[in-house]
Order: structure tokens, then sequence, then C-alpha cells
């Protein structure tokens, strides 16, 4: 694209003479309001006042300046349509927009009162931004002072691509919606709403936090729908949202009949089946009481058969793709029962974030798939134990760190979670385990993270536990596997940790 007329408007003038001087030098048209106009004028530049350049003066003690359609036209105009009445034809392309923003922020901690502030709230340079941004196939929007240097290196190498264009539009958008944002958060005293541009708008206030003395409020993730639908009353809280997204980022891991069941963030029953009756019941017998009060979440069909099953239980919130006429009828009677029902489709994990005292943390999704599947034993495991350690490798990636899962082919048969040490973890699975009935199935263990010492794989082998998948990577695995053949089980490698905090 060739550059012929330049807008420049600045607060910060850092580094705009040398800029300007740069585009004098290139032949370039430079327009210039206010401070800025002053600025280039007193460092000897070519440029043409704001007010020369609309025929119009500045209005209101300067709020209106650059609000006039020679301005907003000469940015906008897409050069490959053709002008359709004589305003159009009249206007003069502007192709180079170089803005900042009034410090809002700055002033607004400087606790300057508010008819003051307000002063300092921006209308023509977000507008100048956002119009540049847009229509970025023909106009190049520079809107930081970091990004002066690169555009003269590309300038010089006549190098101004859409792909660049593209990329300084989508920083104009982003500077103009966090500036946005501040004023909103002065305006309403909300200062959460500084989360806004991570996690999109406003979805809903909610029951309350954590804890009833604390508030909280649901920000719809950005970019997708929410994915669920409540069809009960009762409203759902913090912790309500923290375990169903839980639930259903480990249902996603299935495609058979499955059940979810999660408890303070952490799955304690996990079973699938010919349907999700079948299904519900494994899932509910690894832990016959820690299931109460807890959320239960399938990947089916709600039928009577179901509803059944949860006759005078309490369940907290039950999610399922669907739900029957009357099966849904039946269990919207206990009025403190949250029903919801999900799209199967809004099933894919996005980025990470998190909120601590020290700022705002962001991560990609977790890994869950295995990157080997390595067997580092002597003895191989058979068939049902290959499936076992599959099975468990799906749910231990979901179970808060250190994180222990001992599974069957289809079941949970106990979960160790969040302790501060692997063994602690591994024992309470075990003691899980030997709530449940004997089995003769084939179990497998899983861990989300490495052994460092051979005391788990005792205690597992103790409880008739041949088989455990595990990501390795201790400087003591040799010592580890060593164990392991003493004993006489299979172990696997996955050189993929999967801890969630």
């Amino acid at each position: 694209m060739k550059i012929k007329r330049a807008l420049i408007s600045v607060w910060d003038k850092t580094g705009i003479v040398e800029l300007a001087k740069f585009l004098n030098d290139k032949g370039i048209e430079i327009i210039a309001s206010g401070g800025t106009a002053e600025e280039l004028l007193k460092a000897g530049l070519s440029i043409t006042e704001v007010s020369c350049f609309t025929k119009s003066p500045e209005m209101l003690e300067g709020r209106v300046k650059t609000l006039h359609p020679s301005i907003h036209g000469g940015i906008l105009r897409k050069r490959d349509v053709p002008c359709k009445c004589d305003a159009e034809k009249n206007l003069k392309d502007i192709d180079l927009v170089i803005v900042n923003l009034y410090p809002f922020r700055k002033m607004a901690d400087a606790a300057l009162n508010e008819t003051d502030l307000i002063e300092y709230i921006d209308i023509g340079g977000p507008a100048l931004l956002r119009a540049a941004a847009k229509n970025y196939r023909f106009v190049v929007v520079l809107s930081s002072i970091s990004q002066y240097h690169d555009f003269m290196e590309n300038l010089k190498k006549d190098r101004i691509e859409i792909d660049y264009r593209k990329k300084l539009a989508s920083k104009a958008f982003e500077l103009t919606a966090n500036y946005d944002l501040e004023i909103m958060s002065f305006l309403s005293g909300v200062k959460s709403l500084e989360l806004v541009p991570q996690f999109g708008e406003i979805s809903l206030d909610l029951k309350y936090g954590e804890n009833p003395s604390q508030s909280a409020i649901l920000y719809r993730n950005i970019s997708s729908s929410l994915g669920i639908e409540k069809l009960s009353e009762a409203q759902l809280s913090y912790n309500n949202y923290l375990d169903i997204d839980s639930a259903l980022l480990l249902l996603s891991e299935f495609e058979e009949p499955a059940c979810v069941i999660v408890k303070h963030g952490n799955p304690c029953g996990v079973g699938i089946g010919n349907n999700i009756t079948d299904a519900f019941q494994k899932a509910r017998d690894t832990d016959i009481q820690a299931w109460f009060g807890g959320i239960i979440a399938v990947n089916r069909e709600i039928d009577n058969s179901f509803a059944d099953e949860l006759k005078g239980k309490f369940v907290e919130v039950i999610i399922a793709s669907s739900f029957e006429e009357e099966a849904l009828s039946r269990l919207r009677k206990r009025s403190n029962r949250r029903i919801i029902r999900y799209n199967p489709s809004s099933l894919k994990q996005h980025a990470i974030i998190r909120s601590t005292n020290l700022g705002i943390l962001s991560q990609s999704p977790m890994v869950t798939k295995a990157i080997k599947w390595e067997v580092v034993t002597k003895r191989k495991p058979d068939e049902e134990e290959m499936a076992a350690m599959k099975f468990a490798w799906k749910i231990v990636p979901y179970v808060k760190s250190n994180a222990i899962v001992i599974t069957s082919v289809d079941r949970t048969f106990g979960i160790g979670a969040g302790q501060m040490s692997r063994i602690d973890s591994t024992l309470i699975a075990i003691s899980k385990k030997n709530g449940m009935e004997k089995t003769d199935k084939a179990l497998a263990l899983a861990s989300d993270g490495l052994f460092p010492f051979a005391d788990s794989i005792e205690e597992a082998v103790r409880e008739g536990i041949k088989a455990v998948v595990q990501p390795g990577g201790s400087k003591n695995d040799f010592e580890v596997i060593e164990k392991a053949d003493d004993l006489g089980i299979a172990m696997i490698f996955t050189e993929q940790r999967v801890f969630r905090h």
C-alpha cells in the first residue's frame, strides 16, 4: 500500500517528532490536532492542523476536534469501491493513523476529583483508532509508541503488508477495549470488571462465591457460548459452576454411555456401561457416601429408569445432554436441585485463566493424551490390564494433584486427590477401594505425576494391583522399575505429566 497522508493525535508525545520527521522525509502529508500540532510545528515540521483540514474549528473547549466527516470519511473509505456522490469524491484519503489516548487510568490513580477526571475520558482518540482498525485493508493504525520503530523499518522496505496491518488493528482494538473497561470499572466501582477482556461479557450474578460471605459473577467465555441451560428454578452458585466444569470436561473423554460424579471439584466416581443407569451405579458404588450432595453428569438422555435411581436422594446438580419429559418433571420436584442440559458440541477446553493476588495467570488447555505408552517392565500387561490402565488414564488428569486413581476396565474403585505426598493419595485411593465389594476384575493404578519412590508401588501390589501407569521421569525411575519387576507387575510410562492444581 502507498501512504500519502497521515493523521497524528497523541497525548504521550514520546518519539512523535522523530516519527513525523521520518514521514515528512517520505513526502507524506501530516494532519495533526491540538497539542500534537503545536509540538510538531515547534520542531519545524510541515503539518496541516485538523481545523484547517476539516475547515471547521475545534468546539466545546476541545471536546470536538477530529469527530468530523472529512476525518472519518478519509479513514473509512473503501479504496476499491467507486465514490457514489460528490461528498465521497471530495474525501481525501487518510492512510496512516497514529493515536494514543488520554491517560484515564493514571489520572484515576492520582485521585482527581470526578469532574476533572471525566475530562480524561477520550472520545475522539478511540473513535479514530476503531475507524482505522476497521479499515485495516487500506489503513495502518499505530496505537503504541512501541510500534513506531517497526513501522519505520517496514516503511523503509516498502513492506506494509496486510498481515502486519491486521496485527496492528488487533492491538488497536485491544487498547480501546481495555480503555473502555478502565472507565467502566471506575464509574461502576466494581474492580473485578478488569477481567472482562479475558473472559467476555458478564453473563449473570451468582448466588454467592465459594462461601456465602463472598459475592461472585460469571463471565461468559469470549470465544464460545455458555454451552449449558438451566432447566430448574434453583440458582447456581460459584462452586456449582466449578463442579459442572470439572464434570463436563471429564465427561468429554468418553464416547460410550458414561457417568461422572463430582464433589468439591474432584471426581468421586466414574463409570461406563451399556446405558447411563448402569454407568451411574458403577460410579456411585466407588464411594457410597461421597456422592451424596454431589454433581452427577451423564452423556446420554436421562429417562425414568435413571430418575428411579435418584428417588429420595439429595443431588445438588444433575447434568445430561437431554431429558425425557416425564423424568424431567420428576427430577424437578426437589426445589433445591439444579438440573442442567448441556450441548455436547460445547465440550472443548479453552485457555485456563486464574486470578491471584499477584496477577492473572493464563495457560493453554491441558494435553491429556499420553505422549508415549511404553511398557518399561519385564512383565507386559494383559489385554484387560491394558484396558483398565487406559480407562484410569482418562480420569487421572481431572483429579486434583497429587492424584491417584484405581480402576477396572469400566469403573473407578478408588480415588486419592489433593494430598501433599503421593503415598498419601495412594493410601486414600486404596482405602476407598477397600470400602467396595471384592472384585475378580483386573485393577490398574494411574498417577498424574512420577513416583519419586517405590513405596506407592509396594502398597498397590499388597492390594492385588498388577498394572500401573505413570508419567515417569524421576531420578529414581530405575529403582521404581526394579521394584516393579521384583513384584512381578506391569508398568507403563506415558512421558506426560497431568497435574491439576
